[in-house]
């Protein structure tokens, strides 16, 4: 029995590493969380991210060791990743200005986990996250850990975008704080994955 709950907690923390850390999945829960009407427009995003992970883990766990990507599978990957992060970006900058709380968009719920799913597919760092911290997770995997990856992910996909909405109701400057938060986020992964294609197509 303690075997299986320290498995859970391993797992738990295991999803929290990747679903916590500033990135531009966060970047997009924040800005569905404080532009629509619902907080859980954000936690949408969040599930369609954790989706993108479930198919991760299933590959992952079908290939193994043997993915090494190679220099042309990582220009493709940052390449892709800098095109999606500028992208959603450009759209998160044309939300700038705070709408009154009358006229917040309305949730569409597959428009939210959309987003979500595709940048968690074409995130490099998720990619690369279940490359190599994600191949040592599945030398290890069995239920009881893999129940507690999904559960710290939820865990904070649920609470990461309603403590946002809950800020943006009671505080006045939150709704910029987050909204600063996520374009600087995303424009700054962007601009670092150009580097990186820049830096392995010149060496």
């Amino acid at each position: 029995m303690l075997d299986v709950l320290a498995s859970f907690g391993v797992g738990v923390l295991l999803g929290l590493s990747i679903a916590a850390p500033p990135g531009p999945a966060n970047a997009m829960i924040a800005t569905h969380a404080v532009t629509r009407k619902r907080w859980w427009a954000g936690t949408l995003v969040g599930f369609g991210a954790m989706t993108a992970d479930a198919a991760f883990l299933v590959i992952t766990y079908l290939v193994g060791r043997a993915v090494q990507p190679g220099e042309n599978m990582l220009v493709a990957i940052y390449g892709t990743g800098a095109c999606v992060m500028f992208f959603f970006a450009y759209n998160a900058s044309r939300k700038w200005r705070k709408p009154p709380m009358d006229q917040l968009q309305e949730v569409r719920p597959t428009h939210s986990y959309i987003s979500g799913l595709a940048i968690g597919l074409t995130n490099p760092y998720q990619i690369l996250w279940w490359l190599t911290a994600g191949l040592a997770f599945i030398q290890s995997v069995g239920l009881a850990m893999v129940a507690g990856f999904f559960c710290g992910i939820i865990i904070w996909t649920v609470s990461f975008p309603w403590a946002l909405d809950y800020a943006r109701r009671r505080i006045e400057k939150a709704y910029h704080v987050v909204m600063l938060f996520s374009l600087a986020t995303l424009v700054i992964l962007g601009t670092w994955l150009i580097l990186q294609v820049a830096v392995l197509l010149l060496t």
